[in-house]
């Protein structure tokens, strides 16, 4: 069984178990939504459940080719099925010097919070620095 055949049954399973009225909170389960055209990957998402309530951390996005459309209908396609499902925030984090990531939320209307030592980089006196950004969507304002 190739990955793209594994990722399939996973998500097919866990379809099944929200049809029956099961809903997974370990944080360690990790959802996908493949972008898939005539049987190829183009890009895909991954998310899981977040640390705080009512909230889906999105942690890794790929996609073939950059800025075709691709990463913002994936990102759009979570949005809607958080929304539907009650979710308030989605939220991702990047380094703060990966300006690409910082200029792709904020296109998307997450907005930047930065944080103090999160990768643990210090300046070279030992000062905290901002090393990473939280890019933040509430979702009460969807769409």
């Amino acid at each position: 069984m190739n990955d793209m055949q594994d990722a399939h049954e996973r998500v097919e399973h866990v379809r099944k178990l929200y049809a029956q009225g099961v809903r997974l909170l370990d944080t360690e389960c990790i959802f996908r939504i493949e972008d898939i055209v005539s049987g190829v990957r183009k890009g895909f998402l991954d998310y899981r459940r977040g640390s705080g309530p009512n909230s889906v951390e999105l942690f890794d996005i790929a996609v073939e080719e950059r800025r075709t459309g691709r990463g913002r209908s994936l990102v759009d396609t979570l949005i809607k099925h958080c929304a539907s499902a009650g979710i308030k925030r989605i939220y991702a984090i990047a380094r703060a010097e990966n300006r690409i990531a910082g200029e792709f939320y904020e296109a998307l209307n997450f907005r930047a919070v930065p944080l103090y030592d999160f990768y643990g980089v210090r300046t070279e006196n030992g000062d905290r620095t901002v090393d990473a950004v939280m890019y933040v969507r509430d979702l009460e304002q969807y769409p």
